[in-house]
């Protein structure tokens, strides 16, 4: 896969990469936080909008790091945000990307439609600018992804995670049923 990726590109498909997984692992945070409590509050809003702010930072920081701050426009208009607006303008977008997928979920919990569109869109848009990398990777997502999460076969991933299941007093069937389950 690395011989498709252009060596200017692989850090950005990396810090991409640490990008989701970081945003999952606030998620992680919200939804063990419910769990320990036992009701519906998990991360508070100041707390997880803090996160957030931080994880998308990263990016953020990186483009305006090597003078990358130009968004274009459908190859029409070419906007210099410069080093300042470019970071405000790249968290906003990150950040209410991710809002909107956890909202759209939260409302019916049919977030994988959407996310389906939204990195096949990713992918053409990726491709069409020569960031074959990144294409691969929301093609990846968009065809193996669902309402049931990201399942990708053993050809894409050799390596496949193992659920543990974290049981507290009650529940302990209902969790290692669900568990058999996938």
């Amino acid at each position: 896969m690395l011989k498709i990726i252009k060596k200017n590109q692989l850090t950005i498909l990396v810090l991409s990469l640490i990008t989701i997984i970081l945003y999952c692992y606030t998620g992680y945070q919200d939804d063990i936080k419910k769990i320990h409590k036992k009701q519906n509050k998990g991360l508070s809003a100041r707390g997880k909008l803090t996160l957030q702010i931080i994880v998308a930072l990263l990016p953020a920081l990186y483009m305006v790091y090597v003078d990358k701050t130009a968004i274009n426009i459908f190859n029409i208009w070419n906007i210099d945000l410069g080093m300042w607006l470019y970071p405000i303008f790249a968290i906003f977008v990150v950040i209410g990307s991710s809002n909107a997928v956890n909202l759209t979920d939260g409302l019916d919990g049919l977030a994988g439609g959407c996310s389906f569109l939204a990195f096949t869109t990713l992918a053409i848009l990726c491709q069409i600018n020569d960031y074959t990398g990144l294409a691969i990777i929301a093609a990846a997502i968009a065809a193996h992804g669902d309402e049931k999460g990201l399942q990708l076969p053993p050809e894409i991933s050799p390596k496949q995670i193992t659920i543990i299941p974290i049981i507290f007093k009650d529940g302990g069937g209902e969790v290692m049923a669900k568990c058999n389950e996938i």
